[in-house]
């Protein structure tokens, strides 16, 4: 599997916190695991570094899924977590600058293809159990969130949001960026946002449709139809 160059220092608890990523499970649709999937005697055997992120989970509406550096699906018959992928990070790789820090720090599905963001700044996607990297064009920098584009019309659009300042990657500045064809091209939409660190990113539903909204410096925007960042009025 490619992997970009990247350089990081070890991420302990304290910088993971300043870099907005969050350190509390993420899920969509609202729904949480039953308290016999988010740990105990089931607790699964992929356990996160001491100086790496911790888990983050997804749901489908279905299906609970957890990733540190591979994803699992909790089993509520078996009441364990079962393996869907391989280490999808550098945690385990000598020589790389993730090796003993590098986790998953963001993951969704679409249909039948999986996103997964890792503190390093990779961009995995996976179908059919075989997985691509598809970083080029983005920002070395963690990715906080991914989420699907408003227009769900196929399962390669999705937004991809980053951790950190436009000043440690200037090559690549922005803070959201977007792709309709499964990450084999990105485009920066960050446009008119403050330069700060993604704290969340998200495809909601509301009166007037879908609509791509992101969390910045305590502030919601969400994006117009004309591409322009505009004030929403999000929930904490």
């Amino acid at each position: 599997m490619l992997r970009r160059s990247v350089s990081i220092k070890a991420y302990v608890p304290v910088v993971l916190a300043a870099l907005s990523i969050p350190t509390a499970v993420s899920w969509t649709h609202g729904q949480r695991p039953a308290p016999s999937a988010s740990g105990g005697a089931a607790a699964s055997s992929d356990a996160p570094l001491p100086n790496g992120p911790p888990p983050v989970y997804w749901s489908d509406g279905n299906t609970t899924y957890r990733a540190v550096h591979e994803i699992s699906a909790w089993d509520p018959t078996g009441r364990r977590w079962t393996p869907l992928s391989p280490d999808l990070t550098e945690a385990r790789i000598p020589g790389t600058e993730g090796y003993g820090v590098d986790g998953i720090t963001a993951f969704m599905r679409q249909g039948s293809t999986w996103y997964v963001g890792t503190l390093t700044g990779n961009l995995l996607v996976g179908q059919g159990g075989h997985w691509q990297n598809h970083s080029y064009g983005l920002p070395n920098r963690t990715i906080v969130q991914v989420a699907p584009l408003p227009d769900r019309s196929t399962d390669t659009g999705i937004a991809v949001g980053f951790a950190g300042y436009a000043s440690a990657t200037p090559d690549h500045p922005g803070h959201v960026y977007e792709t309709t064809d499964g990450g084999q091209t990105w485009r920066d939409i960050s446009g008119n946002l403050p330069d700060a660190p993604v704290q969340w990113l998200a495809d909601v539903e509301d009166d007037t449709g879908r609509r791509l909204v992101v969390k910045m410096a305590g502030r919601w925007f969400c994006l117009t139809s004309s591409r322009h960042w505009v004030a929403w009025q999000g929930t904490d």
